[in-house]
């Protein structure tokens, strides 16, 4: 018996053991052998055959010759129907006893079946459980990541060409050693304090420059690319193209992220599209994550889609759940800033105008203040003064007069009523004696006041610098303002000398200082 056998790479040593063989030409498995199968090949067999017996099969044993007659062979829907009806024959096929991960499971459909996969390593293979049989086969919540047993029968589907595996009972025996693994990389990067705020590094507001690490031909780069022109086409965006899912995904990234941080960008966008946990996975690579932490460019983690959450997402420095939205939360719209900007310069006129008006006031106050400490302000406000005095002693040698000459008037009717001749007469001169008295004190009270008001006057004129300036003084300014000491100017500098009748500019020649 010829036996066609689907044996994966990760049991390739164990069919050996048992005989299996592999064809290099028709690139398959083959055991050959006139006795029962082996046990443990049973479960690798996807076509049995005698080589003579049937001249109709599909595969030949090694070192015969087939004669291309191309009548015998089959179309693609007779192959597939002769798979089928090789998995409804064989016994092997009816009771599969499998273990292994559960992946690309979310939820059941709408009709309550449960599609998902059994993975082990990189090799998958799909599932399903009926809804009829649900509820018997499951007996606990069913989520990806977690390591299954089951028991089902293997179907081929024809029109697909696919292999599944229907389920009848399904076993929970603990996590998945991909989910163990990446909890316990998790836990190390959580005790390094990669996770940390502080870590994190500042992601500048408008950056002008983005360095984006996708696959060149994904939808990623599209949205990247649409978003960022309609918010501000003005900013520049470089693709480094990488793989983002299979064998050498990892080490493309880890490359393109280190590329990128040597290239001066404002910021680095690393990201895809949406896809099952099992496509996102790599960006749980430890050597991803590593180089996003080392980076010097603040990194932007815009993988998949919400929902999904990787590594890379809680080391980067900014996050988003799409590629779109990290254009939306990291790239602002320049609509928005020149509105801004608008606002600002708006607030700033006004502003101005407001402090501008506070000085002008302030400028006018200190022009009324420093107008009332000049030297003539003050002149004025002391003649006023004098000018007040003086007609205060005015009026009180006036009303003396008058006080005197109502008491000689009534004294001349007292003596008029008395009538004493001589005591007249004494009277009378003793009135003109007091007469004379009083007006020389009152004469002697004036010429003191008045004296009193040309000192005053002569003090304040003293005061005064443009009165010096009349008995040949003069001031110098220099720059408009006044010099007090020869160390103000030096020579070369010119002055300004001010006189009582005009000004002289002149150039300073020397300076010297009295010792």
């Amino acid at each position: 018996m010829y036996y066609k056998l689907n044996v994966d790479y990760a049991h390739k040593e164990d069919a050996k053991r048992y005989g299996a063989r592999w064809d290099r030409d028709r690139r398959t498995w083959y055991y050959i052998g006139d006795g029962d199968l082996p046990e443990g090949l049973k479960r690798y067999v996807v076509e049995a055959q005698r080589p003579k017996a049937n001249p109709d099969y599909i595969v030949s044993a090694p070192g015969t010759v087939s004669v291309p007659d191309f009548s015998k062979y089959r179309t693609v829907s007779e192959l597939n129907q002769f798979i089928k009806g090789i998995y409804g024959t064989l016994p092997a096929f009816q009771n599969v006893l499998v273990k292994g991960e559960v992946a690309n499971y979310s939820a059941p459909d709408r009709n309550g079946n449960y599609w998902f996969s059994l993975k082990e390593d990189k090799v998958l293979i799909n599932c399903v459980l009926w809804a009829s049989e649900a509820p018997s086969a499951l007996s606990f919540p069913l989520k990806s990541g977690q390591q299954v047993a089951l028991e089902g029968k293997l179907d081929f589907f024809a029109g697909a060409g696919r292999t599944q595996i229907t389920v009848r009972k399904l076993y929970d025996i603990g996590a998945g050693e991909a989910a163990l693994k990446l909890e316990q990389l998790r836990k190390k990067l959580e005790a390094l304090g990669w996770f940390k705020e502080e870590l994190k590094k500042p992601i500048p507001s408008h950056p002008r420059r983005i360095g984006i690490v996708t696959s060149a031909s994904g939808q990623a780069i599209q949205d990247f690319d649409s978003t960022t022109r309609k918010r501000n086409p003005y900013v520049q965006l470089e693709l480094y193209p990488v793989n983002v899912q299979g064998i050498y995904a990892a080490a493309s990234i880890v490359k393109g992220i280190e590329y990128m941080d040597k290239r001066g960008y404002d910021l680095i966008i690393v990201g895809r599209g949406g896809g099952s946990d099992e496509e996102l996975y790599v960006f749980n690579d430890e050597a991803i994550v590593t180089a996003v932490h080392n980076a010097a460019t603040p990194i932007v983690s815009a993988v998949g889609h919400t929902g999904n959450f990787t590594l890379i997402d809680a080391v980067s420095d900014g996050f988003a759940n799409t590629p779109t939205g990290a254009i939306e939360k990291y790239v602002p719209e320049l609509k928005n800033d020149l509105e801004f900007l608008s606002t600002v310069k708006n607030q700033f006129r006004t502003g101005a105008e407001r402090v501008l008006a506070q000085k002008r006031e302030a400028a006018v106050s200190a022009r009324v203040q420093l107008e009332q400490q000049t030297p003539a302000h003050r002149l004025h406000r002391c003649t006023e003064a004098l000018q007040k005095e003086r007609s205060q002693i005015q009026k009180s040698f006036t009303d003396l007069i008058h006080s005197r000459d109502r008491l000689i008037a009534e004294t001349g009717k007292t003596l008029e009523k008395y009538n004493p001749v001589q005591l007249l007469q004494k009277r009378s001169s003793d009135l003109r004696l007091l007469n004379q008295q009083l007006t020389n004190a009152v004469h002697s009270l004036l010429d003191r006041s008045i004296h009193r008001f040309r000192v005053a006057v002569t003090e304040l004129n003293g005061l005064s610098p443009t009165a010096k300036l009349i008995n040949g003084f003069g001031y110098i300014t220099h720059e408009e303002r006044p010099v007090l000491n020869v160390s103000d100017v030096q020579a070369g500098d010119e002055v300004s000398l001010t006189l009582h009748d005009g000004e002289i500019l002149t150039e300073v020649q020397s300076v010297h200082t009295y010792k």
